[in-house]
């Protein structure tokens, strides 16, 4: 588009030059042929006149020259102006829809981030409160199993500290009716705390060696007294055993050997004599002396 202009501006300024030329030519032959019949006065003035004349070709030729230019410039500038905004428009819409798309595609974006994050938190929570539940679940259980098993053992060291009193309270009667002389009385007493302390698993040399010496006194044994001592043998012999063999061994000789009785009970166990049917009972022999 510039080398068109320039082009042409070059065309006007030269058919300008061929003009001036042409002007000047005919002006120099009307001289000649006037054979220089009209004085220098009439030719300065035709100089004039002609110079003039071409200045004023030369100004409007010059003049159009500028507004054609200036005409094609404006139309330069106007189409480039209404082709840039053209452009400029459609590059607007398309770098407006762009926007738009990135934008969309931003907050879907941010609503799958939002999304996910919202539910690994839920999870997240969903998990630690469940690990606290679960936390708490076997704190509770570890808790009452561990007040289970303390009360339980609150229980026994109860139970064995009755047993203990009991013991101790049972040795301390036997004691008493070997010193009154009732020997089947203290023997009852003796073996019945040698059954508690076999429960506690206490030592039982010291109440053993109690009994030996009461059964070797003693004439003839009850039946009870009997299958009691039977039964204390059978389980030290168990829980303890050959441990107190020489012991448990003397014992046995010395019950096994003597006279077993039961008391049999009296004809009066009705009516007004029932009061008195112990004084009437009768010793019988069930197992003589070896």
């Amino acid at each position: 588009m510039k080398f068109f202009i320039l082009l042409i501006t070059i065309l006007s300024f030269s058919s300008f030059s061929f003009g001036q030329k042409d002007t000047l030519k005919q002006t120099i032959d009307t001289l000649i042929f006037r054979e220089n019949n009209n004085a220098e006065l009439n030719a300065y003035k035709l100089l004039y006149e002609t110079t003039k004349r071409s200045n004023d070709e030369l100004r409007e030729t010059t003049h159009w020259t500028i507004g054609i230019v200036i005409a094609f410039i404006l139309v330069i500038l106007g189409s480039q102006f209404l082709y840039n905004w053209k452009i400029n428009k459609q590059e607007i819409a398309q770098i407006k829809n762009e926007i738009d798309l990135r934008f969309q595609e931003l907050q879907n974006s941010l609503s799958n981030e939002k999304d996910k994050i919202y539910n690994k938190l839920k999870n997240d929570i969903d998990n630690a409160r469940k690990e606290n539940q679960e936390y708490l679940s076997d704190k509770f259980d570890k808790s009452q199993t561990f007040a289970e098993k303390l009360n339980e053992i609150f229980q026994k060291e109860i139970e064995r500290d009755i047993l203990q009193l009991k013991t101790e309270t049972q040795k301390l009667d036997a004691d008493i009716w070997l010193i009154k002389g009732v020997e089947a009385n203290a023997l009852t007493g003796f073996v019945k705390t040698a059954e508690y302390k076999l429960d506690l698993g206490q030592e039982l040399k010291y109440i053993l060696d109690d009994i030996i010496p009461i059964l070797t006194k003693m004439e003839e044994i009850h039946e009870t007294e009997y299958n009691n001592l039977d039964r204390l043998l059978l389980a030290t012999r168990q829980k303890f055993p050959d441990k107190y063999e020489s012991q448990l061994t003397k014992i046995e000789q010395a019950y096994k050997n003597k006279q077993t009785y039961i008391y049999q009970d009296s004809r009066f166990t009705t009516g007004l004599m029932s009061g008195f049917s112990n004084l009437f009972s009768s010793k019988k022999i069930i197992r003589p002396k070896k």
